[in-house]
């Protein structure tokens, strides 16, 4: 008769070979010997792990434990039972716990690297596969979380080295290939990142994350075309594709053809796609019926959804100051954050500690975001970014707040869930109301510009530096350089022939991409050494440097810089700006009249390359602006955060009062 220990090993042995009904059969027969059988018990537990019956693994491992509660794997397969029934922190533990008894179990710590990162605990997630990792992993599955992860924390060239170990294991792997494009995407390996991208493509032709990458890279180049097209691949394979479509509307604003009306119906054909039946569902299931007390005079609860953009991003010279300079007598300010730890920074402590609460919500679904605005009984929620910050719109499809609200926006939103839109009069004047669907709310000005990182003193003006020479130039994102804004350049260009045009683009640091905005030009009949492209400064200060050899700013047609206009006024620079009927136009004429340099908005084609030309001739005028430019600034409404706050609160009163007392 064969003892326990050889027909648990037969049991194994076709357990391995995916004979499972011999192994149980055999495991059965031990435990109907001996209930209390240890090994029995844990085998029977991963042969119930590996068809599914997860509530049997957890009783089986139970028992097992009971009678040898110190043998490390006896705690490994727990914690992968409760990973498997989604009770993430027990199974942390249980790790833990593996790991104490058996520090050097490599599984245990790729187990709890797995858990962490699925909690988002993508630092200390790391640790833990670094350690797996030098116990001898070589898991492609692993190593790809850990690329993810690292991404998430921001360590690109970790990220990096995983994914290459991962590509190297299993080449034909489409989501390997793109995770490995991220990661050197960050890491600002443009080139070889869309190769990456192409390559997963090659592999999937139908695998839509890496197509989106794609176009967010051609769109990152100033390709806008090249995005659009490839957010319409997504969208034809697959029209319920929120993030394609987002994308896809975001870019539209970029190509010529589309006006305030044409942008209004696609960004309503999007909200009927994705919002609408979120909104349908929230006002079924009754949670448009609110809890919050309509006392109107109470202090207010007003909720900023900052997603991934509250550390030292543009906002820090923007939002950062207008949230500072609230008073908190009269709104309790939560803010919602999507930063991982290791995305936050100093500037986050200071979003932080300037909110009453702080809310993360990273890896939430919207759904749970949602809930969590409608559990802390939030009056008033305000967006940040819209369609341009990602897919946190849809939040505000599920309707958590009683009044929901789109600030700094650049575009109607469209959608169903954003009840108002906060503008002043030059963004979107009354006889342009027309193309929007939110109700716009007026506030003066309505935009705040406070520098907040180190800013170098203003430098004399380059054209006094070297006479008989112009500089013109441009820092906005090469995305808003659009064929409409080469055209102009290239007219001006023509007209003052001694003149440069320096344009700061993150693809001139490889010679493709330099050799591509040439060739723009060139179709224009502008000679390649009257382009000076440069690539990205090493910092902020190297970056605001490179406005010491610009004389005048041209800006970007039709999506106007925004906080670059500022940054380029601050550093002494005037711009040309051209405004039309879309709010995004509208950026230069809002910042520009601020400062009483109105004159320096055109209203047609002609007169933006006019004004450029002609201010060009004017030397001494461009030398008084340098020096004064920046006091204009400094004394305008832009700088002035305390008067924004303020006139934003009254705005955020009135809009609860009508909610409270709805006519």
């Amino acid at each position: 008769m064969p003892t326990i220990d050889e027909v648990l090993r037969y049991g194994l042995a076709a357990h391995r070979v995916g004979k499972f009904d011999i192994a149980e059969n055999a495991y059965r027969q031990v435990l109907n010997y001996d209930p209390a059988q240890p090994d029995a018990l844990h085998l029977m537990a991963v042969l119930d792990s590996n068809l599914g019956r997860h509530q049997q693994a957890l009783e089986h491992i139970a028992r097992a434990i009971a009678v040898d509660g110190s043998h490390p794997g006896y705690r490994l397969t727990l914690a992968d039972a409760l990973s498997n029934v989604g009770r993430g922190e027990e199974a942390i533990e249980s790790y833990r716990q593996a790991i104490a008894i058996a520090g050097d179990l490599m599984e245990a710590h790729a187990g709890l690297a797995a858990a962490l990162h699925r909690a988002t605990r993508y630092g200390e997630a790391l640790e833990h596969y670094r350690l797996a990792l030098a116990l001898g992993l070589t898991d492609d599955e692993h190593l790809e979380n850990m690329g993810t992860a690292a991404i998430s924390a921001g360590n690109s060239s970790l990220a990096a080295d995983a994914l290459w170990r991962a590509a190297a294991l299993r080449p034909a792997k489409a989501t390997i290939q793109t995770h490995l494009g991220i990661a050197l995407q960050w890491l600002r390996r443009r080139s070889d990142a869309a190769n990456r991208y192409r390559l997963a493509l090659a592999l999937d032709p139908d695998f839509d994350d890496a197509q989106i990458r794609l176009g967010q890279l051609a769109f990152g180049d100033g390709d806008v075309v090249a995005a659009v097209a490839a957010y319409s691949a997504v969208m034809r394979r697959n029209p319920d594709h929120a993030e394609a479509h987002r994308a896809y509307v975001q870019s539209l604003p970029l190509l010529p053809g589309y006006d305030a009306a044409t942008i209004l119906a696609e960004r309503r054909r999007w909200s009927d796609r994705h919002a609408r039946p979120i909104e349908q569902k929230a006002v079924a299931s009754g949670a448009c019926i609110y809890a919050n007390d309509r006392d109107p005079d109470r202090r207010l609860r007003v909720a900023y959804l900052g997603g991934s953009q509250l550390f030292g991003s543009t906002v820090i010279h923007t939002f950062l100051p207008l949230l500072e300079a609230h008073d908190h007598s009269q709104v309790e300010i939560f803010c919602i954050s999507d930063l991982v730890k290791g995305q936050e920074d100093g500037f986050t402590e200071r979003f932080r500690a300037v909110a009453d609460k702080w809310r993360m919500t990273v890896g939430q679904s919207d759904e749970q975001v949602a809930a969590v605005v409608r559990n802390d009984r939030i009056d008033l929620l305000v967006d940040l970014t819209g369609h341009m910050g990602g897919p946190r719109v849809l939040v505000f499809a599920h309707r958590p707040a009683p009044v929901q609200v789109a600030l700094y926006a650049t575009m109607t939103t469209g959608q169903v869930g954003y009840d108002y839109l906060i503008a002043d009069d030059r963004l979107v004047p009354p006889s342009l109301e027309h193309g929007y669907s939110e109700e716009i709310v007026r506030v003066p000005f309505g935009y705040v510009f406070r520098p907040q990182l180190g800013i170098p003193d203003v430098a004399q003006s380059p054209a006094a530096r070297h006479p008989g020479r112009i500089t013109f130039g441009s820092m906005n994102t090469l995305a808003k350089v659009s064929d409409q804004s080469v055209a102009l350049w290239a007219r001006i260009l023509l007209q003052v022939p001694h003149a440069r045009l320096l344009i700061k683009g993150e693809t001139f640091g490889a010679s493709e991409g330099r050799a591509a905005m040439l060739a723009r030009f060139r179709a224009h009949g502008i000679a390649d050494d009257r382009l000076d492209l440069r690539a990205p400064a090493a910092d902020y200060v190297a970056y605001l440097r490179m406005f010491e050899e610009i004389d005048i700013a041209l800006d970007s047609v039709p999506y106007n810089g925004v906080t670059t206009t500022c940054e380029t006024l601050w550093m002494g620079v005037p711009v040309i700006s051209l405004a039309s009927e879309l709010l995004v136009s509208r950026y230069g004429l809002l910042i520009l009249s601020a400062i009483d340099l109105g004159n320096c908005v055109a209203y047609s084609e002609d007169e933006y390359v006019a004004k450029a030309v002609g201010l060009s001739t004017d030397v001494n005028r461009l030398a008084q602006w340098r020096q004064s430019m920046r006091d204009r600034l400094a004394r305008s409404p832009l700088h002035d955060a305390p008067a924004s706050a303020r006139a934003l609160e009254v705005e955020y009163r009135n809009l609860w009062r009508r909610w409270c007392r709805p006519i």
